[in-house]
């Protein structure tokens, strides 16, 4: 049988264990502040870090050169950007994985990123009139979803559209046939689609418009005007 004493222990005990568990959860709680903080300040840096690359990218337009020449650079600083910035969330440890979307047919394409707290996505639709090309749809659907799409320069935001043909265009001749231009021994802007082949020259002719230019060799541009 219990006696008084052993049965007012009791109480006392169930007490201390109570305050212990609660300084437990106290210290569990800063800590988790402390590492809700860290994040945040590694969030702001990685922003600081995109936004000067991006302001790097916008000293590098030339306007001496042709609009070939323009889209051609255009198209590079987009894979740079793609690049420097999923390199620089996998530095900080906060990326865990990417996803990229390209659906040339609706000419759009998304941004998928998951990251230590939490998701985020972006997505860029090529407009009517515009040239489709997957690597610039790309750097605009990732600034969307870093959610910096005011500071990506207009190099690659409105970048210059193609005025001439050059091997790896996707061109539109107007009777619901996609050709695909190819290099020729004697480049004359040789093209073809299944059993259609034609020539013509590097200007486009009436009718005819350039829809994508993801595979496009504008090295064949020559040099600087």
């Amino acid at each position: 049988m219990e006696t008084k004493e052993q049965y007012m222990v009791t109480p006392v005990m169930d007490f201390a264990e109570t305050v212990k568990m609660v300084e437990e959860m106290k210290k569990n709680a800063e800590a988790n502040v402390a590492f809700a903080n860290q994040l945040k300040a590694n969030i702001v840096t990685l922003q600081e870090s995109v936004q000067q690359d991006v302001a790097s990218y916008s000293n590098k337009t030339c306007h001496h050169l042709t609009a070939n020449q323009k889209r051609a650079r255009a198209i590079e600083m987009a894979k740079e950007f793609v690049e420097d910035s999923l390199e620089t969330f996998s530095w900080m440890n906060e990326i865990i994985s990417s996803e990229t979307t390209i659906d040339s047919e609706k000419r759009k394409v998304k941004f998928k990123l998951s990251l230590v707290n939490g998701k985020r996505k972006g997505k860029a639709k090529c407009k009517k009139g515009e040239v489709f090309n997957e690597h610039i749809g790309e750097a605009i659907a990732l600034a969307k979803a870093l959610d910096i799409i005011e500071k990506l320069p207009p190099d690659i935001l409105k970048a210059v559209q193609p005025d001439s043909m050059v091997p790896g265009h996707v061109i539109y001749p107007g009777d619901d046939t996609e050709i695909e231009v190819i290099t020729g021994r004697n480049w004359k802007g040789e093209c073809y689609t299944g059993d259609i082949h034609c020539y013509m020259d590097h200007s486009l002719s009436e009718g005819l418009k350039i829809i994508d230019d993801t595979n496009a060799d504008y090295s064949l541009q020559g040099g600087e005007n």
